[in-house]
Parts: structure tokens; C-alpha cells; sequence
């Protein structure tokens, strides 16, 4: 039988197999119907219900919290609400109660009970097990909406009587979102609501994204994806074909007729001296002409120059406005001698100017010791610019922008932290901070070496100013870590931690692809129509005019960050207002701006805890405070975060934790000081 969530005669199937007697099944499924009504107290966001072939399990924030399993029932307990009269009846029925090592509540148990004790032994478990729900539901909410199976619900009221809500799963919180969502389901990626939120809305703000996390979690994946979701993912900047090399068509050629071709054509074929010509056959679309290929000198340099005549001229002019780039391929005789070129244009996959996306995917190496594995180096011995990818498909975004093709341009880093990312990338990192002109463009440039008069040869230009539409995602595997990150480089970036993971996602229901039409869409939502804004200062002051309470909160949290110097300045004040901008433009955040806003303070505030416990105790407790209620005065005193241990401890169960995404992560942090003395962010 397939199993459908939505189904009652599934989960029927799933609880008769598991607990085949009717008066044992009678018991589990009244204690059941108990703690759903208990959940559903709590808010539709804050728990939800899982159907798999060999269990039902009721999940409340981040927890796994009550299972109906093979032979009985799995739940989590709070042990301070056990008394000594149930442990010793506890004790008796030989149930044992095990550490579960959640990292939220490191003191919470597990305790296993077979179908025939659950009737005798619930009352002395129902304050314990109840009360974990509520701890669990208070530190956010729950992450596996997305495989919630009402079908369950249907099952328990038919059996019970209880009138429980039978709650579909969560419907998107716009149609981007419902997009966007399809879209990954469409390829079985497993990734929450929250994460594509974050890393859509990061980049529009930030251009530069780091994604950390576990190996396995599918960081890659999400950038990757996300691409195609924009459209045809066009792989530029590839390794080109052994026998022909790419050429980006440039203005100048349809000015003034002529080509210059990259010295690294000598390494397909035998070149003229310096000084010398020769005539040879230009094959182009739709016909050929004789052409002299020439070996200029001039001053202290050189370079390859192939003029363009009659019908040549004619093509260059009228069609290479229309493209990006094309092929020129060497035609030789039987001796090897060179005849002729061929242009060729690759027309495969080509998309309208405002549609679509450009990928380049580099591995990062653990030998990247400097700024030239990513920009090159003019090497003085050859008398060549030793060009890479990543500098080639910059000067492709960059004229792409100028010439108002907006389409956007993606660079993936993958694992990062295998070499040093200050020393490979902190030129690019220093130009991303430098701020944007009205052009879009970034104030500094990227500087090039080469010697002047290079320029007029195969090399990039020599300032690269980096436009909108240029995208970094970096990915982090932060359990096979070589270098560790800096603060300093994650707090200039969206970091984005991909550690928990929902297997009932996996394989789950099948989704149909995009239309075009639909890429399309996400694509304008993403760009804003083309126009990439990164600075939008109209949105900001009216954001802030509405919801004055953003600047409140944030200021009093860099107050009283400040005498642990742990603060943030303006930079980091600006994009999260800017992240809450685009956030209310896009409407992916479940519960709307305050979503947001937890996101945004976790991403951009967390980075800068990195240390020993003596440096991070009193300032993660500070803001652990803080998340809870943002609002309070945090000078005065509170004993519930006098210390670690007592924070740890006391888990709040009549109020809600204001901003519970940064404060769960809080607490992991703290329970790394109080284990290993040390914690860091990413």
C-alpha cells in the first residue's frame, strides 16, 4: 500500500500493524488524541504530525516528542516534572528513562513504553510529557511542516471521538513562495521554507551568501538549484574545447572591424613572428573572405590583430550586437600549417536578454594561497596574462550590465574553508564593502597587474567593477573543516547554517517542474524587474516609520553588546533593515516580518561570537535575554540568566520566545561553552 499522508486508511494501516491488539490500541490512541489537543494549543506553526511505514510521531518545535511505534509508545519527558512517587512507579514497570541529548534540552529523557503499561503508567508520565511539548513549542516553530499528515488526525477522531482539527499542510505564504517550493520538491531537495526564504532574500541584499553546515545537507544543492529555478542555467566560463577558443564580442569590433585574438591561440597553432602577416581565409555564419592575420609590435609590447573586410566587416557589424561571444577555431592544411579561422556561435540554449541565469562552478583548492587563483597574473616571462575563470565570468557580468542585459551571473565556491579564504579572497571582499553608485556598480574596483598597453591584447580590463548583477554563494562544510572562518568574513556575508534534516522529505510527494512561464516569474521577483536594487533608502525610512520598534530593538541590543564589545555598527544595522525591505516585498517568511527580522538578527549578529567561555558567556546571555523579550529594559537584573547553567535550564513555558531561530541557536552555542569551554558561529 502507498502510504499518503492525507489519508485515514494510511495511518491506519501504519498503527494497526505496529499495536495489533484492540484494547492496547484503544489506550495509545486516547493518550494520542491527549497530546495532540495539547499541541494544538500551542499555535498551528509549533508542532505538526509525521506518518512513516514503522511510526506516527507528533514533533512540537524542534523535537521529536511522542512516537506510536512498534509495540507501544516513545516520548520525550521533562525529568523536573517527575516526582519521586511516579519514579519509583516508573522504576517498578521497569521503564527505563534515557538521556534523549537534544541539544536545546540536554536534561530532557526518553522514555519507552509498551501498548499494555500505557493505560496504567500514563498518569504518572502526562506532567512530564506535557510539559516537554511546551518547552520544545516555545523555542520556535516546527520545522517539519512541511510532511504534516492530516490523514492521521482524520484516523484519531474517527477512533476516538476527539474532536481534533484535521489541519492540511501548510499552504505557501505567497505564490513566489508556492514557486519556489514546487521547484525544489520537483527535484526531491529537501530544503524548509525558512532556508530558501534566507538565502533568496540574502542575496538580494547582500550578493554574497555563505552556506554551512554538515556535509551531506545539500549546500551545493540549494545554490544550484536556485539557478535553474531563474531560468536556463547557462554553465559560462567552462573549460573550452581543446581546438577552439571563446572570444566575447566587444564594441570596438563592430566599430572599428577588427579582431584581436588572444595570444593563447599559439597554443592551438604556429603564429606569425612578431613584425610579420599572413593571408589566410576567415570563415564566418554564412560565408568567408581573405583576411590578413598580422603579428603587430608596438612599443613594449605585442599583439594579434585579424582585420575584417567586405562581407566579414558586414557580419561583425550586424551580428555581433545580438551575442555574447562566439568560437574561433584555427583550419590548418595537412602539414599543420595554419589557412584559415572559423567563427562559430554558439547558439545552443540562448534566452531573451532579461530571462535565464549564468552558472560557474569552482572547486576550491586547498593549495589557494593568494588573489591569483581566482583573478590571475600577467607572467612577465611569457608575456601573457595567465587569466582564470572566475576573473573571465566577472568581465562577462560586467558587460552584460552595460549593456543591459540584466540577466544575473553566479559564481558557487565550493568548500571554501579548504584554503584560507582571507588570502584568496579578501580583494573581493574589500571591493563588495566599498558601496554602490547610482549605476549600480560597485564603488572600488578589482585591479588587475599587467603593464600598461597590455590591456589592447587577451587580457580582462584592468578595473573591474563589480554590478548587481554578480552573485558569490560560498558553501562551508563545517564538520570537515580545514580553516576555520573568521568573523570577519562571515559578518560580511548572509550566513546560512544547513544542519538539521528531515528525512521525511526525502522521496516524498513528486512536484511538477516550472513552466517557463514560472521562471520567468521567480526571475523579475528576484531581480525586482531587472533593476537589482542593493540600496533601497525609500523602503528603508518608510519600514522604519511603520515598525519603529526594528531601530528600538536594535539598538538596545548593540548597547548592551557594547561593554563585552560584541556590538555591530552601521553596516550590519543597514542590511538587516534592507533584509526586512525585501522580505515584505517577497512575502516568503511563514510568519511575516518578526520571521524575518529573527532571521536576519541570526545571520548578521551571530557571526561575531567566536571564543572561549570566559569571552561569550555574559554576551550570549545577553542576547539569549534579548530573543525572549527584546522589548524589556536589559540593564536590570534577571536571575534566569545569572549563569549558563541556570539559562540552560530554565526553559520558558508560559510565554513565547519572541525571536526563537537566533535564540535556539544561542542556546547550542552555550551548551558548547558548557561542554567544551568554546563556541563559534558557522
Amino acid at each position: 500500500m502507498k502510504l499518503d499522508r492525507a489519508s485515514p486508511a494510511s495511518a491506519a494501516a501504519v498503527v494497526e500493524k505496529f499495536i495489533p491488539s484492540t484494547a492496547d490500541r484503544a489506550s495509545v490512541l486516547a493518550v494520542f488524541a491527549e497530546v495532540v489537543k495539547h499541541a494544538e494549543k500551542l499555535g498551528t506553526e509549533r508542532w505538526s504530525i509525521t506518518l512513516k511505514r514503522n511510526r506516527v510521531r507528533l514533533n512540537a518545535g524542534n523535537l521529536r516528542v511522542f512516537d506510536i511505534n512498534h509495540g507501544g509508545i516513545k516520548l520525550s519527558l521533562d525529568p523536573a516534572r517527575v516526582d519521586e512517587h511516579q519514579k519509583a512507579a516508573l522504576d517498578a514497570a521497569n521503564i527505563h528513562r534515557e538521556v534523549d541529548g537534544y541539544h536545546l534540552f540536554p536534561s530532557y529523557q526518553t522514555a519507552r513504553v509498551p501498548a499494555a503499561l500505557v493505560a496504567e503508567l500514563w498518569p504518572n508520565l502526562r506532567a512530564a510529557a506535557l510539559a516537554a511539548i511546551d518547552g520544545a513549542a516555545s523555542w520556535g516553530k516546527c520545522p517539519y511542516r512541511n510532511a504534516h499528515s492530516p490523514g492521521v488526525l482524520g484516523y484519531l477522531a474517527a477512533q476516538t471521538g476527539v474532536d481534533v482539527v484535521v489541519q492540511p499542510p501548510p499552504a505557501a505564504s505567497s505564490q513566489l513562495g508556492e514557486l519556489l517550493r514546487r521547484s525544489y520538491a520537483s527535484a526531491n531537495l529537501a530544503f524548509t521554507d525558512d532556508q530558501i526564504a534566507c538565502f533568496f532574500t540574502g542575496l538580494q541584499v547582500k550578493g554574497f551568501v555563505l552556506l554551512t553546515g554538515i556535509s551531506g545537507t545539500g549546500k551545493s544543492k540549494l545554490a544550484q538549484h536556485f539557478i535553474d529555478a531563474l531560468g536556463h542555467a547557462k554553465p559560462s566560463g567552462q573549460a573550452q574545447d581543446a581546438n577552439r577558443i571563446r572570444i566575447r564580442a566587444m564594441p570596438y569590433m563592430m566599430k572599428h572591424g577588427h579582431l584581436i585574438v588572444p595570444k593563447r591561440i599559439a597554443e592551438l597553432v604556429a603564429i606569425p613572428d612578431a613584425g610579420e602577416a599572413v593571408d589566410i581565409e576567415l570563415h564566418f555564419p554564412g560565408g568567408k573572405e581573405t583576411v590578413r592575420f598580422s603579428h603587430r609590435k608596438y612599443s613594449a609590447t605585442d599583439y594579434l590583430e585579424l582585420p575584417l573586410r567586405g562581407k566579414a566587416r558586414d557580419w561583425a557589424r550586424n551580428e555581433l550586437p545580438d551575442i555574447e561571444s562566439f568560437f574561433l577555431e584555427p583550419i590548418t592544411d595537412g602539414n599543420a600549417q595554419l589557412t584559415g579561422f572559423r567563427i562559430l556561435v554558439d547558439t545552443a540554449g540562448e534566452t531573451p536578454a532579461h530571462a535565464g541565469a549564468h552558472r560557474l562552478f569552482l572547486s576550491v583548492g586547498a593549495d589557494w594561497r593568494d588573489r591569483t587563483e581566482l583573478l590571475g597574473f600577467y607572467n612577465p616571462v611569457t608575456e601573457k596574462y595567465e587569466s582564470r575563470r572566475f576573473v573571465e565570468f566577472l568581465e562577462e557580468a560586467l558587460e552584460a550590465w552595460e549593456r543591459k542585459d540584466r540577466r544575473p551571473y553566479f559564481v558557487i565556491l565550493d568548500e571554501m574553508n579548504l584554503a584560507r579564504v582571507e588570502y584568496y579572497f579578501a580583494d573581493l571582499l574589500s571591493v563588495l564593502e566599498s558601496g554602490r553608485g547610482a549605476d549600480g556598480l560597485t564603488v572600488e574596483a578589482v585591479e588587475l597587474a599587467y603593464p600598461d598597453g597590455f590591456a589592447a591584447t587577451d587580457a580582462p580590463r584592468k578595473r573591474l567593477h563589480i554590478p548587481p548583477n554578480f552573485f558569490v554563494v560560498g558553501t562551508v562544510n563545517s564538520d570537515e573543516t580545514t580553516h576555520a572562518f573568521s568573523p570577519k568574513v562571515l559578518d560580511r556575508a548572509f550566513t546560512i547554517e544547513l544542519n538539521d534534516v528531515d528525512f521525511e522529505l526525502v522521496y516524498g510527494d513528486t512536484a511538477a517542474a516550472l513552466s517557463a512561464s514560472e521562471r520567468r516569474e521567480v526571475a523579475q521577483a528576484f531581480s525586482v524587474g531587472g533593476s537589482y536594487p542593493r540600496l533601497d533608502r525609500a523602503g528603508a525610512e518608510d519600514l522604519l516609520e511603520d515598525t519603529p520598534q526594528v531601530r528600538e530593538r536594535l539598538q538596545s541590543l548593540t548597547e548592551a553588546l557594547q561593554p563585552f564589545e560584541m556590538h555591530f555598527g552601521y553596516r550590519v544595522f543597514d542590511e538587516i533593515v534592507l533584509f526586512l525591505v525585501h522580505a515584505s516585498r517577497n512575502k516568503l517568511f511563514p510568519e511575516g516580518l518578526d520571521d524575518a527580522f529573527d532571521h536576519a538578527v541570526l545571520m548578521k549578529v551571530l557571526p561575531k561570537f567566536h571564543g572561549s567561555r570566559s569571552k561569550l558567556e555574559r554576551p550570549l546571555l545577553t542576547l539569549l535575554r534579548w530573543c525572549v523579550r527584546p522589548d524589556d529594559d536589559l540593564d536590570v537584573a534577571d536571575e534566569a540568566y545569572a549563569t549558563l547553567e541556570v539559562a540552560l535550564s530554565n526553559v520558558p513555558t508560559e510565554e513565547t520566545v519572541t525571536f526563537p531561530a537566533t535564540a535556539a541557536r544561542v542556546r547550542r552555542m552555550l551548551r558548547a561553552l558548557s561542554t567544551s569551554g568554546f563556541a563559534s558561529f558557522g
